[in-house]
């Protein structure tokens, strides 16, 4: 349903998205954790190891000299992907009623809710961790 040149430039967006600044990654952290940086980690690489369209991940060293992987959100992404949906579900709305018979079984609405409903989840960091912690205990 995409052409090929477009699936190569979104293709991008994956994992080769500038980063953020680093005092807008400290800045979220510091609110998160309600802690200074400099207060919860022994070292913190200020250049992200990587840096994708939702989050960044930075290297950093816990007090007790674990070294550990920050992934934190872009800031204001939470609001841009709300406004993306809603783009993409009016979209899939006009194409549904300008173009029913073309579409056959194609269902624009439904796939735009499918795809709300997983970038929702890969938003929850907290499911994240759960299946890191999952993945752990089974390996």
């Amino acid at each position: 349903m995409v052409p090929q040149e477009l699936i190569i430039e979104l293709e991008k967006l994956q994992d080769r998205v500038p980063p953020s600044s680093t005092e807008d990654a400290k800045r979220i952290i510091e609110d998160e954790l309600g802690s200074s940086v400099d207060r919860i980690f022994k070292d913190f690489t200020d250049s992200p190891v990587a840096s994708a369209s939702i989050a960044q991940v930075h290297k950093a060293v816990l007090p007790g000299g674990e070294e550990v992987a920050i992934k934190v959100q872009r800031p204001g992404i939470d609001r841009i992907i709300e406004v993306d949906l809603e783009i993409m579900l009016h979209l899939a709305t006009r194409i549904e009623k300008h173009f029913k018979e073309e579409l056959g079984i194609l269902d624009p609405v439904g796939i735009v809710d499918e795809f709300a409903r997983v970038i929702r989840k890969e938003q929850d960091f907290r499911i994240e961790v759960a299946h890191i912690e999952r993945f752990a205990t089974n390996f």
